[in-house]
């Protein structure tokens, strides 16, 4: 689903999405377009949720406040992301990227905390990594992405979640570092 007030680009989208047929002109494709019509279900479920938006922004910000705060006063060389003061992100996830030296690999962390019922997903990989883009032209490397990628772990952010879960999560990162054997 997608919300604007911006009419072109809402016709834009509708083009798209409706496999890039030309409004003006039945069955006749000037582009390429997608297939992303919703079905009624799940139209009713994102109007639902909609209504909800509020109640669910605030309880997944408040996740990723308690994670921040948590964090910080554990004082581990992971880092966490910096949200600048004017934005106002909706917290889908909530990622961190652990300190390739410190002994303790990305995969290594999520194998002790899913051993403990705590499920994450490794952040996405490195878009110039990917086959599809082999042959892609890029100046750089894109060494910050590969890196992120690598080292990089979604840590959940459902709005069940409660400060002690939070608290927990936390408390079995930092363990995962204190058990760790360093690298030599």
């Amino acid at each position: 689903m997608v919300c604007t007030q911006d009419a072109s680009l809402a016709a834009r989208m509708r083009k798209l999405k409706g496999q890039g047929v030309d409004p003006k002109c039945h069955y006749f494709f000037d582009e390429v377009g997608y297939n992303y019509r919703m079905t009624n279900l799940a139209a009713a479920i994102g109007v639902a949720q909609l209504e909800r938006f509020d109640e669910l922004y605030q309880k997944r910000e408040q996740v990723r406040r308690w994670y921040d705060a948590l964090f910080d006063e554990v004082g581990l060389n992971i880092k966490c992301q910096v949200i600048p003061q004017e934005a106002h992100p909706v917290t889908w996830m909530y990622g961190i990227v652990l300190d390739h030296e410190q002994g303790v690999t990305r995969d290594e962390m999520r194998t002790h905390l899913a051993d403990r019922g705590i499920e994450t997903r490794p952040f996405f990989h490195s878009l110039s990594r990917l086959p599809i883009y082999q042959n892609a032209r890029t100046d750089l490397h894109c060494l910050k992405s590969w890196s992120i990628s690598q080292y990089g772990i979604m840590l959940p952010t459902h709005t069940q979640l409660s400060r002690s879960d939070v608290e927990r999560i936390v408390s079995e990162v930092r363990c995962c570092f204190d058990t760790a054997i360093p690298i030599s």
